[in-house]
């Protein structure tokens, strides 16, 4: 099941198929930050570097990926524990996020500044290499 949700109606849950990874393209870090309310919903593909990663055994993980090898393209993304890898994600692994754009979120830096990046949530098993 990747995702449900209840209908009051007819006392049942209605599931949602988020495809494959095929179905699913890259798309241009400057689309998803500037277009964020516009193509918010779309799926997207996110293609980089793990920057910084918290993981949580028992709930969502989040992690910050690094498109195209630039650390000014960030991607925040949620991994839910069902579409968590078999392999623990960890800084450096090269991962293949596939997901549903949800606007932007704002984070605090290391230096204390706010940044504001794409905010992806999971909906395929993760794929993570070293």
């Amino acid at each position: 099941m990747l995702f449900s949700f209840y209908d009051d109606e007819d006392d049942s849950s209605v599931e949602l198929d988020y495809g494959t990874e095929a179905d699913y393209s890259p798309v241009d870090y400057q689309k998803m930050l500037r277009n964020a309310d516009d193509i918010m919903g779309d799926g997207v593909k996110v293609v980089g570097t793990v920057l910084q990663i918290e993981n949580n055994k028992y709930s969502n993980s989040y992690c910050l990926v690094e498109m195209n090898g630039d650390v000014d393209q960030l991607v925040l993304v949620r991994i839910e524990d069902k579409y968590y890898p078999k392999n623990k994600i960890i800084k450096g692994d090269h991962v293949t996020i596939c997901g549903i754009l949800s606007g932007t979120k704002e984070y605090e830096t290391v230096l204390g500044d706010e940044n504001e990046v794409p905010y992806v949530d999971a909906c395929i098993k993760v794929r993570n290499s070293q």
